[in-house]
């Protein structure tokens, strides 16, 4: 499989190696450009793409050359882990956020070479303005869900098949807590049901009931105190109009 991680003379490049729709189609995927830094050592990575194998899971990371690489086995001891990405013989029918940490993400910021890697951005006693979350839309496939919550905050979910099996993936550390909304929206069947890892607890432990109705929707949000082991979950609101 081949690499291409050149980009033209004065190309706009984002540090956070995400997906690039642009560049991504069949059995090609394209990635924006990222920053690595080892120790005092900061490393450019321009954006690029990637031929991936057909009828396949691929597991796209970064290695400690600063290149963007592929490989079929599963990911690599010591490499950066960007995408896992399932294909069949013509196309991606699945793609996965695996990326852990993002240093910043917001849509705007440019990578120039000046930004701070000293670890977690903290604030204390701030105002914010024009503050967003981001927002994910994973797809259900076989009848399983996957939440990444070092996705996304919210999440968007079209209720296209039955969910029988849910997953909230990379919650936050025990000595932490974290929080995220779910929105369910049923398509234009309804009648698409949900089951909810036995890790989730609901008030007076029964789960809510969601909307049925062909493109009725559901709001909930979870929230976790202890690594994810246990997860509150709460009915927001349902059948909005």
């Amino acid at each position: 499989m081949s690499t291409e991680t050149g980009a033209a003379a004065g190309e706009t490049r984002f540090c956070d190696f995400d997906e690039d729709p642009k560049t991504t189609r069949g059995l090609v995927w394209g990635y924006r450009g990222g920053i690595l830094r080892n120790m005092t050592t900061v490393t450019m990575v321009s954006p690029g793409s990637l031929e991936i194998y057909p009828s396949a899971t691929n597991y796209v990371e970064v290695n400690r050359e600063g290149r963007v690489v592929v490989n079929k086995a599963g990911f690599t001891n010591g490499h950066i882990p960007l995408r896992q990405i399932t294909t069949d013989a013509t196309g991606i029918t699945e793609s996965l956020d695996q990326r852990a940490l993002l240093v910043l993400s917001f849509d705007d910021f440019k990578c120039d070479g000046s930004i701070p890697m000293s670890g977690d951005l903290r604030m204390q006693r701030n105002a914010i303005k024009a503050y967003a979350e981001t927002l994910a839309k994973p797809k259900i496939f076989g009848g399983s869900l996957k939440i990444i919550l070092s996705v996304a905050n919210v999440f968007a979910i079209t209720l296209s098949a039955d969910v029988k099996n849910v997953t909230f993936e990379s919650a936050p550390d025990a000595d932490k807590a974290g929080s995220f909304t779910l929105i369910l929206t049923q398509d234009e069947t309804g009648g698409r049901s949900i089951s909810w890892p036995k890790a989730v607890k609901w008030p007076n432990g029964t789960a809510p009931t969601i909307s049925s109705a062909p493109n009725g929707d559901t709001v909930l949000t979870f929230v976790t105190t202890d690594g994810g082991s246990t997860w509150r979950g709460f009915l927001a609101g349902k059948d909005f109009a």
